[in-house]
């Protein structure tokens, strides 16, 4: 069996070329829409219609549009969550974490903060992943800046960004507020967000990855029972609905970040425990059905 790990044509491309000559089934993981982050969403039936400089690069646009139209040749499509099953069909398998890799109560707040050269009397607002601007993170910031004038708090964002003129920006609007962690490996996830006191994924409704996208760094941080505030998009709906991700809008935000971060315990505990089963432990709840 050969599992193709993203809808683009290198992975598909591989896969296929192993399905025939190994007689191996395929199985395509599609965990995002590809196209939604590009211009041109279209499907490509002929690649010899685009422009030799367009089909330089396998990961970009043109191959992807073609890509698209190989997910059929796939013996099975894996997707993580219900609206990309919805418009390509497959299994529906959802991100989820090992239980007992990401052990909140094994690691310590103090050690975390200390090896990321945080301060330990801070409150910590957590983004992991690669800052894009559809992922909201200079609302987050703003809203970070607002609560900072009461609460003595900081956003940390671990994830290099895209290009240098965003970091340039989130540096220029964050100042002391912020803090950019370049990017880490994975096995290092559940250490860096045992640091984190809230973690905060604000998506545009209106982008076409956020209709599609599960982010998986959303289940990261509920099997480290950090709770996490999240914008209301189709994707994470049944998390919402399950009480699991606190809804924000860009109007809230500030508020709420607040409310976290002077939460009483018993009631920040009762969310994060019943957070953590359904990262670790999916087919418990609707998220699998």
């Amino acid at each position: 069996m050969v599992v193709a790990c993203k809808a683009r044509l290198p992975a598909i491309q591989a896969g296929l070329m192993m399905k025939a000559v190994r007689n191996r089934p395929l199985i395509v993981d599609v965990d995002d829409y590809e196209l939604g982050f590009f211009n041109n969403r279209n499907p490509l039936d002929d690649p010899s219609s685009e422009s030799p400089e367009d089909l330089e690069h396998p990961f970009e646009e043109a191959w992807t549009r073609y890509a698209e139209n190989l997910l059929p040749a796939a013996d099975r499509l894996l997707v993580s969550n219900t609206v990309l099953q919805g418009k390509f069909g497959g299994v529906l398998v959802p991100h989820a974490r090992d239980e007992s890799v990401f052990r909140p109560d094994r690691l310590d707040k103090h050690s975390a903060r200390r090896e990321l050269d945080l301060p330990l009397d801070e409150r910590v607002v957590m983004f992991i992943g690669t800052p894009r601007p559809h992922k909201g993170v200079l609302e987050v910031l703003e809203a970070v800046k607002q609560v900072r004038q009461r609460l003595n708090c900081r956003f940390v964002i671990v994830g290099k960004p895209p290009d240098a003129a965003f970091e340039t920006l989130l540096r220029d609007r964050g100042g002391n507020a912020l803090h950019l962690i370049p990017d880490q490996p994975f096995d290092r996830l559940p250490d860096i967000l045992a640091a984190a006191d809230l973690v905060c994924v604000l998506q545009q409704v209106d982008s076409e990855v956020a209709k599609y996208q599960l982010p998986a760094k959303i289940v990261d941080a509920m099997a480290m029972q950090i709770p996490v505030l999240a914008t209301d998009v189709p994707p994470l709906r049944s998390l919402i609905d399950d009480g699991v991700i606190d809804p924000v809008t860009p109007e809230n935000l500030a508020d709420r970040i607040e409310w976290w971060l002077t939460a009483p315990d018993e009631d920040r505990s009762r969310h994060v425990e019943r957070a953590r089963t359904t990262a670790t432990k999916p087919s418990t709840g609707r998220w699998w059905k």
